[in-house]
């Protein structure tokens, strides 16, 4: 992730979260796991998991900012769950892999590095990186679109 392009009010939620620059967390098992389901990890996944894996956010609105509540646990987020992958990737047009939750929502990341919530019967798109993903969430003007 790059930090610059992350509003400071975010990183602060973020590092209160246990993030920190160069953070490098192990999330193999999750990987492993969600494989044998039928999920296929890429590279953007991976860094997001590593730099990001089991950081929690549950905050209010305040500040000028909405609140929000998420966060980086595929596996509990997305295992059980492989069955509407194939509805989604033809929506979305790109190859995904989950990256957490988001509410009751699961959080996808594309191999084109947008960024997609969804549940049983509604997707959305909220973000066209990690960065931009994360800024908007907190943005009182930024509605993600939903495209099913």
């Amino acid at each position: 992730m790059n930090s610059l392009l992350v509003n400071k009010y975010v990183i602060e939620l973020l590092k209160k979260s246990g993030w920190y620059a160069g953070r490098k967390f192990d999330a193999s098992l999750w990987i492993n796991e969600l494989s044998k389901e039928g999920y296929s990890c890429f590279d953007y996944a991976v860094e997001i998991l590593q730099e990001l894996g089991e950081v929690e956010i549950n905050v209010g609105n305040g500040d000028g900012y909405k609140g929000a509540m998420f966060d980086f646990n595929p596996y509990n987020a997305a295992s059980g769950e492989y069955d509407r992958m194939e509805r989604f990737e033809i929506a979305s047009g790109e190859k995904l892999y989950p990256i957490g939750s988001m509410g009751q929502a699961i959080v996808y990341v594309g191999n084109k590095q947008n960024i997609y919530f969804g549940d049983w019967k509604t997707f959305f798109w909220h973000g066209k990186n990690l960065e931009d993903y994360l800024n908007r969430l907190f943005e009182t003007n930024c509605k993600p679109v939903q495209i099913i």
